[in-house]
Parts: structure tokens; C-alpha cells; sequence
């Protein structure tokens, strides 16, 4: 679970597709719904892709996830990320 007042930064995505279908596309996206990256058709076994979003990367949405959002689910492939969390809100502190 995300932690309230962080974030997700994305760098990179890498996708390798090993058993590719006709017509089918592989997209990513925050839990929000905001499109990241994609779609990329996997239709060609042995198709690689790579999305690099630099060293701050590719910021989501405060406590938004990283969704993998297919159109079919008949192709086959590796799919690797590199992603961090940092605090992007200020916090209040809470007396106890």
C-alpha cells in the first residue's frame, strides 16, 4: 500500500514480448486512470520495448499505483520497472 503524501516516480519500463498475438496491446497507467506509457502492440513474438523516463522519472499521482493494463490476455512477455517513493506532501504532525 502507498503511504499518504508520497509518491511513485517511475524511470523506466522495459517490456519483452516472448509469445506475441494478433492485435492484442499491453499499456501502462496509474490507479487513477492516467496513461504512462503505450499501448504497445504485441502481436511479434521478440518485440522489446523501453520507455525511460530519466533519473527523476515519471511522477504518479499522490498514493496512485502502477497499473499493467492489457487489451487481451493472450500474449506472453517479461515486463521489468525501476521506480522509487519519496515524500511529496508535508505531513502534520499529530499531538498525542
Amino acid at each position: 500500500p502507498r503511504k499518504a503524501g508520497y509518491s511513485l516516480f517511475v524511470q523506466r519500463i522495459h517490456v519483452h514480448v516472448t509469445d506475441g498475438s494478433a492485435g492484442v496491446t499491453w499499456r501502462f497507467a496509474d490507479s487513477i486512470g492516467t496513461k504512462l506509457t503505450g499501448p504497445f502492440d504485441v502481436s511479434t513474438s521478440g518485440s522489446t520495448y523501453t520507455q525511460d523516463f530519466g533519473p527523476e522519472g515519471a511522477q504518479l499521482a499522490d498514493n496512485a499505483t502502477l497499473r499493467f493494463i492489457v487489451s487481451a490476455g493472450t500474449a506472453e512477455g517479461l515486463i521489468s520497472w525501476e521506480a522509487y517513493q519519496k515524500q511529496t506532501a508535508t505531513l502534520a504532525a499529530s499531538a498525542t
